[in-house]
């Protein structure tokens, strides 16, 4: 069964490549079912990438009650950080697309957190502390100039940019 679970996922992929994501859909949650319970012993990492892929189609495609069974495992189950932050990063996406932005902006101050980038809590942000991180920051780019920063490294740690 697991080469059938890897021939669905390749499918998938393909089907993605072509832009016919409800096809892909198909293909991924035929291997989604075909793995079960088991997967957290055998073959966890082929199960942590068709589990990112298919959220991410799920999402595109608007099927919202599949997104949650499937965004959920990788969620749950990850093993480290890095498994689960491809779920977290379309579960950002999917509560900002159904208009629930609170629990986006959280979620995603949480995963930067997780960075060691911190954050005010909400609470404690006013139109005071907004303008001294604003002033801050322009003292900071002041200090370059505009070709310095347009050429700069535009971000250091790749994890981040799922963000």
């Amino acid at each position: 069964f697991m080469v059938s679970v890897q021939l669905n996922l390749i499918a998938g992929q393909k089907s993605v490549a072509a832009s016919s994501f409800h096809s892909a859909c198909t293909y991924f949650m035929v291997s989604v079912e075909l793995l079960g319970d088991k997967w957290r012993e055998e073959n966890y990492d082929l199960a942590m990438q068709l589990f990112n892929t298919a959220s991410e189609v799920l999402f595109i495609t608007g099927d919202v009650a599949r997104f949650s069974a499937v965004v959920d495992k990788p969620l749950i189950f990850a093993k480290t950080f890095e498994d689960g932050l491809h779920a977290k990063y379309s579960l950002v996406r999917f509560l900002a697309s159904t208009g629930r932005m609170e629990e986006a902006l959280e979620k995603n101050f949480s995963i930067l957190g997780e960075f060691g980038e911190l954050f005010p809590a909400q609470a404690d942000v006013n139109p005071d502390l907004i303008y001294e991180e604003l002033m801050s920051t322009k003292a900071i780019l002041n200090n370059f100039t505009q070709e310095e920063i347009l050429e700069s490294e535009v971000l250091a740690d790749p994890r981040k940019k799922w963000l």
